[in-house]
């Protein structure tokens, strides 16, 4: 064993770079974030990045074995200005920023965007360098929602992405500019060098019905946005990664009654994909299920796949549908409801 200091209490990322390097990433104190390597054999003495006020949601990739790029949400605040100030009113200050780790230390944060009516709840993914179709100095896409309404209950919520690469952002450009729904809690993944945005979209913006909300995804290639009918309505959130095959699979949840929103009992659910040409691919949608045939309840699912191609998804498990027995080898947390990983 070896003395550690306290993990961070949330928002916690973690990227690898496929050759043994692990980062982490975490928010520290209000106006900093944390970073630290773990080379294969033990964590590097932790580096702190400044930001902004505020700074949450860090999210982390590799571009290559020692190169990498942050991303997180903060404000343009001070602290002086905070007396006052309504949730609504920091929430409208919320801008997205970022830095880049050389291999041995940050760049100061930076702001990739400028306070309008309110933006967060980044997404970012890494083409590396080395990998086929990937450019040579890698490169990476970041999505994240912005809203436009001063009228927070509107919910005229939409994703804007940029992309990293030689050194710069790209302009941030709409996600879907044709949308007219609550587009949210974006998931993107490079599909054999080719960014796929997945998400949640909900068409009439109703908290107290969740039926409307189904999985949106589009490349972001000029391809049009498509909300696949094979899989089903009352979507939780969702996960988007990449099978052996070099094909997207998905991973999301489902609310059992779309008229409780904030419930736990959302089953997980996992969808492969095959194609027959450019635009003509089906989804195959699976309800997951445990060795005694009882529903899943999940938040928060993760997909990684590993170097035999194989797709695993981590979840935080809040329960067992179905049977109501209890079986031999039940997690406490899972039959509590108090959630385990």
């Amino acid at each position: 064993s070896i003395a550690a200091a306290d993990p961070p209490q949330f928002d916690l990322q973690l990227a690898a770079n496929g050759q043994g390097t692990v980062m982490a990433i975490w928010q520290q104190t209000p106006t900093s974030l944390t970073a630290a390597v773990f080379n294969g054999v033990a964590w590097t003495p932790a580096g702190n990045i400044a930001t902004g006020l505020g700074s949450s949601q860090p999210q982390v990739a590799f571009l290559a074995p020692n190169r990498a790029v942050a991303v997180w949400t903060e404000t343009n605040l001070s602290e002086a200005q905070l007396p006052g100030l309504s949730g609504e009113d920091l929430l409208r200050a919320q801008r997205i920023a970022y830095a880049v780790w050389n291999g041995a230390w940050w760049s100061a944060g930076q702001p990739l965007t400028t306070p309008g009516l309110g933006e967060g709840g980044p997404a970012l993914a890494a083409c590396p360098a080395g990998q086929a179709s990937c450019p040579a100095g890698g490169a990476a896409v970041a999505v994240w929602e912005r809203n436009l309404s001063p009228n927070l209950e509107a919910r005229a919520i939409r994703l804007v992405h940029a992309r990293y690469q030689d050194g710069a952002w790209s302009a941030p450009q709409p996600v879907d500019g044709a949308s007219a729904f609550t587009d949210i809690l974006p998931q993107v993944a490079f599909i054999n060098g080719a960014p796929l945005v997945a998400w949640v979209r909900d068409s009439d913006a109703e908290l107290a019905d969740a039926s409307s909300r189904r999985v949106a995804l589009r490349f972001l290639n000029g391809a049009e946005t498509f909300t696949p009918a094979e899989l089903p309505a009352g979507i939780g959130e969702v996960a988007l990664g990449m099978d052996g095959a070099g094909q997207p699979v998905l991973a999301f949840t489902q609310l059992e009654n779309p008229q409780q929103l904030l419930s736990n009992r959302r089953p997980l659910w996992a969808a492969a994909v095959t194609c027959s040409g450019p635009t003509a691919c089906t989804w195959h949608p699976v309800k997951l299920t445990d060795a005694a045939g009882r529903t899943l309840y999940a938040e928060q699912p993760l997909l990684a796949t590993d170097a035999a191609g194989q797709v695993s998804v981590t979840f935080r498990g809040t329960g067992f549908g179905g049977p109501a027995n209890v079986q031999p080898g039940d997690s406490p947390g899972m039959t509590s409801g108090q959630g385990d990983l």
